[in-house]
């Protein structure tokens, strides 16, 4: 039940903003027209003239806070929360190297145990399989998200840009500049923090061959073995299994916008 709900709830709210934002504009740059609550003009609402008549303004006031504060609680949700669980999953891999580069140095003193040394990796492989099932929980809740995100992303970047070109007002330029910062912020944070986690992950392996497994016994060679297979496949936050989240996610996103971007020049 709570996979649906978030999906929904952030999937709704991705695609609700920026469109709305985009309309607003482009319904002011071709007619003129005054944007009020859910993207819809004054001449939708039929109201002509607003001065001292508040029994339009109070219902859409109250419109705007039931609807907006959601939206603004969603989106605090996917820039800071997303990012922040992601960068806290690569800090606590990154700790786990440096449990690994711990156990290489006590492997080399003779006077260090076989038996602490296997305590100590059976601690590592542990915290490496906490990692992995937070990481599955993550992607199990939010990679709907990430799917909608990256497929919406060119798309909106695309218009925006276009609008940008087309906005004379500098007030309505500053908006349309806002929501570009704002967009561009939303996934640039969240492929930085995706592809640092799939960076440490990959670098547990190369700890995990630089600990003196050769000199150790079968049982802690086996231990090192079956972590290096494991770390060879890295852990990722990922858009429906349609694709991993991390800059090259991000650089494919901007390449594609710029390749709308140009075709919307020519044929507009």
């Amino acid at each position: 039940m709570c996979k649906p709900v978030v999906f929904l709830f952030l999937g709704t709210s991705l695609l609700y903003m920026p469109c709305v934002g985009s309309f607003s504009i482009y319904k002011h740059l071709q007619n003129n027209e005054t944007i009020l609550s859910f993207g819809l003009s004054t001449k939708f609402y039929g109201i002509s003239q607003f001065e001292n008549n508040l029994r339009y303004f109070t219902p859409l006031f109250i419109f705007d806070i039931i609807i907006y504060v959601p939206m603004v609680v969603s989106y605090g949700v996917q820039v800071i929360l997303i990012p922040f669980l992601c960068n806290f999953i690569a800090t606590y891999l990154e700790y786990i190297q440096l449990r690994l580069n711990a156990i290489y140095i006590e492997s080399k003193q003779t006077s260090q145990s076989e038996a602490r040394l296997i305590k100590l990796m059976k601690g590592i492989y542990q915290d490496h399989y906490d990692a992995m099932k937070f990481v599955k929980a993550l992607n199990d809740i939010f990679n709907g998200v990430f799917l909608v995100k990256v497929a919406i992303s060119s798309f909106l970047y695309c218009l925006l840009f276009f609008i940008l070109t087309q906005v004379e007002d500098n007030y309505l330029l500053i908006k349309a500049v806002a929501l570009v910062i704002c967009l561009q912020l939303d996934v640039l944070l969240i492929c930085i923090y995706g592809d640092r986690l799939i960076t440490q992950s990959l670098n547990i392996s190369v700890a995990c061959y630089d600990v003196k497994w050769y000199n150790a016994s079968i049982k802690f060679q086996k231990m090192i073995a079956m972590m290096i297979m494991m770390t060879n496949i890295p852990l990722k936050v990922t858009a429906w299994d349609f694709g991993d989240i991390s800059i090259q996610s991000y650089g494919t996103i901007m390449r594609r916008t710029y390749s709308y971007f140009t075709l919307m020049r020519k044929v507009f």
